[in-house]
Formats: structure tokens, C-alpha cells, sequence
């Protein structure tokens, strides 16, 4: 809005508005299932359970993974995502990655669990 003074009088005049206005895009977010494979029917309850259960999906693996594996209320596997797949040493992983897919598969709770180059290890 400009204000112009003339022999103390006032004249307004008002900016035209813009032709259109923002519009903010719409997202969805989807979970999409990439394979199936079965699970364990007793809930896990120790980290030795755990490691039996998760060692197959990193064997033969030359680079680290890190995974994460939701849980439902009863601690059985409901659904398992490939965060980060690293180098020979490094895996990235940021915490975007990790809770996005546990969100979206409505876990109760959820393992994380990173293949490392020369061991496996099971991260608290």
C-alpha cells in the first residue's frame, strides 16, 4: 500500500493482488510391500531370539545393513525395512529413515540391528 501526501490531503492506493495464490501441494505417504517371508509365530522376548531370527536376511552380505524391525503389541515381527546399505565400513542412518517406516506400520515397538563388515551386533 503506497500513502502519497498532496496539500495535506491523503490519497491510498492499494497494490493489486497476485493473479493466484499459493497453493500448498498435497503428499501422501505409502508403505509398499516388497516380499514376504515368514515370520516367527513366538514373540521375541531375548536378543539371542532376535539374532536367530535376523542372521539369514545378512548372510553373504560384503557391505553393512542396518534394519529395522517393527513390532506389535505381542513383540512378533510385523514388517522389516533395509534403512541404510553402506560401504565396507559405514553405514549412514538418520533418524528420519528409522522411525518413517515404523510409523507407518503402526509398530509398538521395534529392534534395530546393523550388519557390520567382519561381525554381527545387535544395537540396544
Amino acid at each position: 500500500m503506497a500513502i502519497h501526501g498532496s496539500q495535506g490531503m491523503l490519497n491510498i492506493r492499494r497494490q493489486s493482488k497476485p493473479s493466484h495464490e499459493y497453493a500448498v501441494p498435497r503428499y501422501r505417504v505409502t508403505l509398499v510391500r516388497e516380499g514376504r517371508a515368514t515370520a516367527p509365530v513366538s514373540p521375541l522376548l531375548t536378543s539371542v531370539a532376535v539374532a536367530d531370527v535376523l542372521r539369514p536376511l545378512f548372510a553373504g552380505l560384503d557391505r553393512e545393513q542396518f534394519l529395522v524391525c517393527g513390532l506389535d503389541a505381542k513383540n512378533c515381527i510385523i514388517g522389516i525395512n533395509v534403512v541404510s546399505i553402506g560401504s565396507l565400513t559405514l553405514a549412514i542412518v538418520h533418524p528420519r529413515e528409522v522411525f518413517k517406516p515404523l510409523i507407518l506400520m503402526n509398530a509398538a515397538g521395534w529392534i534395530c540391528r546393523v550388519r557390520m563388515r567382519s561381525f554381527d551386533r545387535i544395537l540396544p
